[in-house]
């Protein structure tokens, strides 16, 4: 679905209006939306969590609602924001994330190579449909087959999987996949788990990308209870190649699906690579090892994505994946081989002095907000998004990557048949006891906000304090101010 239509009436008139921002120290309200957020922020559900929201009119350059923004809280996935303008930043329109295979010989005669080399840019979108296609140029290249083997470089980045302040309860979850410049299909395997024709015989499971290098342990039993109770997890973390699983399927089920972080991405890339080259015809044992491309080596294929496909993921999608592939790829292209998360959010921190934004108001410490080292005042991030209003080319990048309310991405099951539906394009937040929003409102009365909503510290389900949020920013898309 092409989304653009609803954002050309609003960043038309964004775009007319770009006056620079002055922060003004008074709240300006002059109808009851004011007191109406401060009732919400004074229920019960607040008495024990620290709720920070700004709200701005960039149309008439003032403050309207400031709550507790300058204290430091935890951004999760609104962290993307910053990762998203440094993107745009760093990389022409043209940039693509590309995953090759090398040789560096061919005996013509019997269209015969001794390795395949294959390396990785960092490409985080990469999904087995892809990987035929490198297969299938390999054969049009005329090659019939391998004889000794894969050798994955994946040097591109430094060799931390994770990042700081990751917590060991996440990682093997798909919020917390591995990092690495091989990945393929989010870095996920899914598990099917199907019941057996009768009770107390073991579950059927399957694999999907269906890896060879994976094992599974099914320790699942087909059951008469009418609810499932499967566990899953790596026998050896993060080392081991077999899957756990425990539990029982009920009998009547028809499929369960799980996922895990898969581990050693690169190597299972090389795996379904393998694969996709027998489909074809192509012999290729299975052999595979890590190395490094020989400086004779030639490219015989590749295949790429666009900096915009990988960015709008991130954004629509909060893809966690993505936000650390491009900060490692930011390092990698302009402070050298091996890209790392430091030098990206080196990259990052000197966007935001480019920007004039206080560094010293944000701790980052990686680019997907999972850590719980992030840091960020509600100031800063009104700072970040009146920075980018004030950049016509880079607002209109980013006003296409931001979720729009009942729409699309993140936000497309919130704020619909409300007046805040299609008028909201803002980035979530979320990781337990933490839910954020920032973005821009498009007023029912013309006028553009920029705001940010930040809810911590809390225990219980999410959806309540996602309903105050949502209540909030409807009220303030039906607000109107003397001008």
């Amino acid at each position: 679905m092409n989304y653009k239509w609803f954002l050309i009436p609003c960043f038309s008139y964004i775009i007319s209006c770009a006056l620079p921002y002055r922060d003004q120290p008074t709240n300006y309200f002059t109808d009851s939306y004011q007191s109406e957020i401060d009732s919400l922020l004074s229920l019960p559900l607040f008495n024990r969590t620290q709720a920070s929201l700004k709200v701005v009119s960039i149309t008439h350059n003032r403050i309207l609602y400031e709550r507790n923004s300058a204290l430091f809280v935890h951004p999760a996935s609104t962290i993307k924001l910053l990762v998203a303008i440094a993107a745009y930043t760093a990389f022409p329109d043209t940039f693509k994330f590309l995953t090759r295979i090398f040789i560096d010989s061919l005996e013509i005669g019997n269209a015969t190579v001794s390795t395949l080399y294959l390396k990785g840019y960092g490409n985080p979108s990469l999904m087995s449909q892809q990987i035929d296609s490198l297969a299938q140029q390999i054969s049009y290249f005329g090659i019939k087959s391998v004889s000794t083997g894969i050798v994955v470089d994946d040097s591109y980045f430094d060799s931390l999987y994770w990042c700081d302040g990751w917590m060991i309860d996440d990682l093997g979850t798909n919020d917390a996949p591995f990092i690495s410049p091989l990945s393929v299909n989010k870095n996920i395997v899914h598990i099917l788990v199907i019941p057996n024709y009768m009770p107390a015989l073991p579950a059927i499971t399957l694999l999907t990308p269906p890896f060879h290098r994976i094992g599974i342990d099914n320790r699942v039993l087909t059951s008469e209870s009418t609810s499932e109770n499967i566990s899953v997890h790596w026998k050896s973390y993060p080392e081991g190649m077999t899957i756990v699983l425990h539990g029982t399927i009920p009998l009547s089920s028809s499929l369960v699906i799980k996922r895990l972080s898969i581990q050693h991405p690169e190597i299972l890339f090389a795996d379904l690579l393998q694969q996709a080259l027998t489909k074809r015809g192509i012999q290729c044992p299975s052999y595979i090892a890590k190395g490094t491309i020989p400086s004779s080596a030639f490219s015989i294929a590749e295949v790429s994505t666009p900096i915009d496909t990988v960015v709008i993921n991130m954004m629509k999608n909060s893809d966690n994946l993505s936000a650390e592939c491009i900060l490692k790829t930011i390092a990698a292209e302009y402070y050298g081989v091996p890209g790392s998360t430091r030098n990206g959010i080196r990259y990052c921190y000197n966007v935001l002095n480019n920007l004039g934004i206080d560094s010293t108001q944000i701790q980052m410490v990686d680019g997907s907000g999972i850590s719980r080292y992030n840091l960020i005042t509600g100031n800063a991030l009104l700072d970040l998004l009146t920075a980018i209003y004030r950049n016509p080319p880079l607002l209109k990048k980013i006003f296409y990557t931001l979720p729009i309310a009942g729409i699309d991405g993140t936000l497309s099951s919130r704020l619909q048949s409300t007046t805040a539906h299609g008028r909201v394009y803002a980035k979530t937040g979320t990781l337990n006891g933490v839910s954020n929003l920032a973005g821009y409102i498009y007023t029912v009365d013309g006028e553009l906000l920029a705001f940010a909503i930040m809810m911590q510290h809390f225990t219980g389900d999410v959806a309540q304090y996602r309903a105050i949020q949502d209540s909030i920013v409807t009220k303030l898309t039906l607000s109107k101010r003397s001008k």
